[in-house]
């Protein structure tokens, strides 16, 4: 990434679309709010706060599949009150949900992984998972570049809301028509604001696709 940004940033957000997050099997999703920090190496970093409420069931996860040349780079999950939960490794789906309370793991699908931990007494809660990937940006035949990903997956609960913020850590400032974006698969809106590209809903409910 040797030119600056806006000078070659074309920019596609999905919000829904084949990779992206799952959620409990039971329970609603109040509200998702994601923030992507794009990185010099062409990496992104993306905080993901969700607050939820569940009646049963043992965990959360987020589901990570057709990551193409990306690769998960690292990986951390906080609670309510910022503190990192413990990381144990391998996840035991088997486990109780007093055994899973307070800690996080990878648990491994056929066709990618998990980011799974246990959120404890059944109720509301909040929490934020923070991971980096790698080959975000991509380059395309005409010298710019780009992103294409789905920040959320087809098939989860019903959402209350959702928003995405996408900025990068050299504080470029964005500006149309050098910078473009685009989002779909949900009904909201997208703006290009100084040196943050964002995406949220209007409507309620953002249901299955």
């Amino acid at each position: 990434m040797k030119k600056r940004l806006t000078q070659i940033f074309l920019a596609f957000v999905l919000i829904f679309s084949l990779m992206g997050v799952d959620t409990t099997k039971a329970g609603t999703i109040q509200s998702i709010d994601l923030d992507a920090t794009i990185h010099k190496d062409g990496s992104v970093t993306i905080k993901d706060t969700r607050t939820f409420s569940v009646d049963e069931g043992t965990e959360h996860y987020l589901n990570f599949a057709n990551l193409g040349e990306s690769e998960m780079l690292s990986y951390v999950v906080y609670n309510e009150s910022g503190n990192k939960l413990e990381d144990i490794g391998e996840w035991d789906i088997d486990a109780s949900r007093e055994e899973k309370a307070g800690k996080y793991g990878v648990n491994y699908t056929s066709d990618g992984f998990e980011i799974c931990f246990g959120f404890g007494e059944y109720g509301q809660h909040t929490f934020t998972i923070e991971y980096t990937l790698s080959n975000f940006i991509f380059n395309l035949e005409d010298g710019k570049q780009a992103f294409y990903w789905s920040f959320l997956n087809k098939g989860m609960d019903p959402i209350d809301q959702a928003t995405l913020t996408i900025h990068d850590e050299m504080n470029t400032t964005f500006e149309y028509p050098q910078v473009k974006i685009w989002g779909f698969g949900y009904v909201g809106q997208t703006k290009i604001e100084g040196q943050e590209l964002k995406s949220w809903t209007t409507e309620l409910s953002l249901i299955h696709i």
